[in-house]
Order: C-alpha cells, then structure tokens, then sequence
C-alpha cells in the first residue's frame, strides 16, 4: 500500500483537536437536557422547582462523567502513540 501524502494526515490531527473541542460542548448540552427535563416535570407535576433543581444536578454530573470519559479515552489514545 502506497505511503499516504502529507496533506491527508492533518485531517486525523485536526479530528483530534475537535473531539477534545466537543466535552465543552457535550457538557453544556448535558446541563441544557437535564434543566429541560426538571422544567418539563415541575410544569406538569406542579413541584416547582424541585424536579428542576434535581435534574440540573443531574446534568451536570452526567457532563462531568462525559468529560471524564473522554479524557481518559484520549489519554489511551495518546499512550498508543
């Protein structure tokens, strides 16, 4: 098999660089799903604000497992290089 160009390998260093890019985002849309979620029960449960504060811990722990998750799989990334 042919070596590849130089120019088709900056492609997979770039992808690099937006994988660790996206956990901030993951993050926020973890917060964002969970608050959604807690407001849509508060509104229908009428439990304000209980279920919202719940949920927004929620989401910010699930953003935080995200984000830890995503470490760890870019630091095995890095130790097979």
């Amino acid at each position: 098999m042919p070596a590849m160009p130089a120019h088709e390998e900056k492609p997979v260093a770039w992808a690099k660089y937006l994988s660790n890019a996206s956990i901030g985002i993951e993050m926020g849309a973890a917060l964002v799903v969970g608050m959604g979620i807690g407001w849509f029960l508060d509104r229908t449960f009428k439990t304000e604000p209980w279920c919202l504060v719940i949920f927004t811990v929620l989401g910010i722990v699930a953003g935080f497992r995200n984000m830890i998750v995503a470490a760890r799989k870019a630091a095995a990334e890095e130790d097979r290089l």
